[in-house]
């Protein structure tokens, strides 16, 4: 007779059962949170985009754990990041000629990093980055339509802010620079049509008119006086929009989808002759620097007098 023996192997997984429901040893010990039993339910789709998939869970579930934003470096600063988990800490820094613009270090809490990512500032002109477009801040005070063709001779044009996101995000910065200036945007009365236009060409799909005394659009300026067919950030408005007179002088924002090349040349300059050394004293009294120009990898500076 033969016989056959069954050997049943049963094995255990060490569960933890919290609210969130069971964890396994790993999940617990990485304070991890289980999503709800079932394949489609993600660390995404449960929990936020800031969840992030570390192993699985009892019952088919998920283990998920928060992490800050992922933080890149501004293009003119250097950000070092200790981690991206909770009580993880970022510091900020600035390249040479850039000063930084709000708090030097943020720290990861279970809502996302406590504060405003700081920015690196620097007269004549300053990039950013935002959402996939580029923006270069530069400090002189300028007509609507020479700001609007020194902005396409850069290869862009003044900003469309399509969102509330991205207004917020423009307020922000000028609010940090303090300058006490307006800013052009690129939105314009079409007389034609009577309504207002972005210069790229985007539709008008938000607005963020200033609402108080006195209500915007109005055809006026800031000071009363008509007409008034550009639109700006406005200092007095608590940078929401106005509509302004054209003519008048107002610092601008050009927007790009690429970093603009003629800008760099100003920094590959300077980084040229200061580097990282920004304390240094040098042993000349002018520079001029008439044209800086690239030629495949190379920089040609021209310099007047050096002593």
């Amino acid at each position: 007779m033969s016989r056959f023996y069954c050997v049943v192997a049963v094995i255990f997984t060490m569960c933890h059962v919290v609210n969130a429901g069971s964890l396994t040893r790993q999940c617990h010990a990485s304070k991890g949170t289980c999503t709800k039993q079932g394949f489609r339910s993600t660390c995404k789709t449960a929990f936020g985009p800031e969840w992030t998939y570390i192993g699985k869970c009892c019952r088919g579930g998920q283990c998920c754990k928060f992490q800050c934003e992922d933080l890149q470096p501004q293009q003119n600063g250097n950000v070092s990041v200790s981690g991206r988990d909770i009580g993880d800490v970022a510091n900020f820094s600035c390249k040479c000629r850039y000063t930084l613009l709000g708090s030097q270090s943020l720290r990861c809490t279970d809502s996302g990093w406590d504060g405003d990512i700081p920015i690196c500032h620097a007269c004549p002109f300053t990039q950013f980055s935002f959402h996939g477009k580029r923006y270069l801040l530069m400090c002189d005070q300028v007509p609507m339509p020479l700001a609007l063709s020194t902005c396409r001779d850069l290869g862009g044009h003044l900003p469309s802010l399509e969102t509330r996101e991205e207004s917020n995000y423009l307020k922000r910065i000028a609010t940090l620079i303090n300058s006490s200036h307006d800013w052009w945007i690129g939105l314009q009365h079409n007389n034609t049509e009577g309504t207002f236009n972005w210069v790229s060409g985007q539709p008008l799909s938000y607005t963020d008119w200033y609402q108080g005394t006195p209500i915007q659009p109005d055809n006026k300026n800031k000071a009363g006086a008509g007409p008034a067919n550009c639109a700006a950030l406005v200092f007095s408005y608590q940078y929401q929009w106005g509509d302004e007179n054209c003519d008048s002088p107002k610092q601008m924002i050009c927007e790009s989808r690429e970093f603009y090349s003629s800008v760099d040349y100003y920094d590959d300059f300077y980084d040229f002759f200061f580097g990282d050394n920004c304390g240094a004293t040098w042993d000349w009294d002018v520079i001029d620097v008439s044209i800086v120009e690239r030629k495949t990898m190379n920089i040609v500076l021209s310099i007047t007098h050096i002593i």
